[in-house]
């Protein structure tokens, strides 16, 4: 993969890709924002170098998983019910963040919030990236 390319992630995921994606999985687990038994975390979509999206699933509900987003932006979950593809999980994302920004206390971490929304949301308007 080029350092620019948005891809599905194929079976053999970059090592960027990886580590980024174990490190948020990690940080779910180690704030309790995730059930410690994780029966599979596995990336779905990168936008290499840039960000992950990946599905987790946990082992008390094996039917259901959870979305992940990490890289150089904000870690962030959301339920599998909430968005059915990766496209649809950045543009929640952008929209989420947008909202949270206004409520930071620090203009400084609000203005890189939106900043990061504002790329995301682009990219979610690119249709033939997320095929």
């Amino acid at each position: 993969m080029s350092e620019n390319k948005q891809t599905k992630v194929p079976k053999s995921v970059s090592e960027w890709t990886r580590t980024t994606f174990d490190k948020a999985v990690r940080e779910l687990i180690t704030n309790n924002l995730i059930d410690v038994e994780v029966i599979e975390a596995r990336p779905f979509w990168t936008k290499e170098n840039t960000f992950v999206i990946g599905q987790v699933r946990e082992a008390n509900e094996p039917t259901m998983f959870r979305w992940v987003i990490c890289g150089d932006l904000p870690t962030d979950h959301i339920g599998s019910e909430v968005a059915a593809t990766p496209q649809d999980v950045a543009r929640y994302f952008a929209m989420k963040w947008q909202l949270d920004a206004e409520k930071q206390s620090d203009s400084l971490e609000s203005a890189r919030l939106i900043q990061k929304a504002e790329e995301l949301f682009e990219l979610t308007e690119i249709e033939d990236i997320w095929q």
